[in-house]
């Protein structure tokens, strides 16, 4: 049988409207009254009912998390670090998937404030097209995670993605190549224009021409493997690969494998987010590494002390990558097999 407020209250001694002050944490009890009421809630196991609290309070103790593609293991390891750091804090997660639609992003984004959920964290869609317009100009607290939102002025946490891909392709020029195709995500989004704009300033600091006809979109694994197969047949096809996110990395790969082709004699590659599968493949990947648990708990970090009531203006804050160098660009000991 479901124990009440009202048992709890009975065996503290008190009124009920008392025990519910304290198991509310609002208003005033003595020191005495809180320490019996919160002993008979433990000793009866009584589990607060959130949506009567939240009439009282105006809190839900929820957030909303809406990620891009919860199957990517990017997004999935970065809602961990969300919930877990919120979790410490009392809050439980709404989590929702915009998968990468716009319409399906203002959906979700109505679900969450019918829902009455004290804030939201959100890697949006587009950083140019948004749903985000009425959320943002509401009192809910928000902040935006892995991808910025043009003109937004709204709490923002970022990999340093233009630093890394710059870093990623220097690594390669490093290496002697110069026909470098890069493998880009959605443009429309602010981290994949970032590790394009990378991509560039690595061959304007090296003093080298770009071919354009290496710098190509693929937002899929299938997308990336097609665009990775037509590069490869071509005569004067490119020395070295840069893929700019993890299903551009997967799709070529495979592409590479189909080919018949060995890396990093036939063919460099380097990638951008550091997944899993990276070093499960001979040669192991050279990639960059986005610290997603980081970004993830640090988003989190910032939505509660805006929960709790933090009025500074809002920040931007970058967070390093790192580029981790395995086998896949040669001068490495795991490079003697093709993936």
């Amino acid at each position: 049988m479901r124990v009440t407020i009202r048992d709890v209250a009975k065996l503290a001694g008190c009124s009920q409207a008392t025990a519910a002050r304290v198991l509310g944490g609002y208003s005033y009890a003595s020191e005495e009254t809180r320490r019996k009421v919160l002993a008979a809630a433990e000793a009866l196991g009584y589990r607060p009912n959130r949506l009567a609290r939240s009439m009282v309070t105006g809190r839900t103790q929820t957030i909303g998390l809406v990620v891009g593609e919860i199957d990517n293991p990017f997004f999935a390891a970065l809602a961990r670090a969300v919930i877990e750091t919120v979790r410490e804090h009392g809050y439980t997660v709404l989590l929702a998937n915009s998968d990468e639609n716009l319409r399906v992003e203002e959906d979700v984004l109505t679900v969450m404030k019918e829902q009455r959920v004290d804030g939201c964290v959100i890697a949006p869609v587009s950083s140019r097209k948004t749903s985000l317009d009425e959320l943002l100009r509401s009192d809910m607290p928000v902040v935006l995670v892995d991808r910025g939102l043009a003109g937004a002025e709204v709490d923002t946490v970022l990999i340093e993605n233009e630093e890394g891909a710059c870093q990623a392709v220097s690594h390669l020029i490093q290496h002697g190549h110069t026909r470098i195709a890069v493998i880009h995500g959605d443009l429309d989004r602010s981290s994949n224009e970032e590790r394009l704009r990378g991509y560039r300033r690595a061959f304007a600091e090296a003093g080298l021409p770009i071919d354009e006809s290496l710098v190509r979109p693929a937002y899929e694994i299938e997308d990336a493997y097609r665009v990775v197969s037509e590069l490869l047949r071509e005569p004067d096809r490119p020395t070295a690969l840069f893929t700019a996110h993890n299903h551009a990395s997967l799709g070529a790969v495979h592409a590479i494998r189909e080919a018949g082709l060995s890396v990093p004699e036939d063919i460099a590659v380097v990638g951008f987010d550091d997944t899993d599968w990276a070093t499960l493949v001979k040669p192991q990947l050279t990639a960059v590494a986005q610290p997603v648990y980081e970004m993830g708990r640090t988003a989190a970090e910032l939505l509660l002390r805006r929960m709790e009531g933090d009025q500074r203006p809002p920040v931007r804050v970058r967070i390093a990558s790192r580029l981790m160098i395995r086998g896949s660009c040669g001068d490495h000991p795991d490079h003697e097999t093709a993936p």
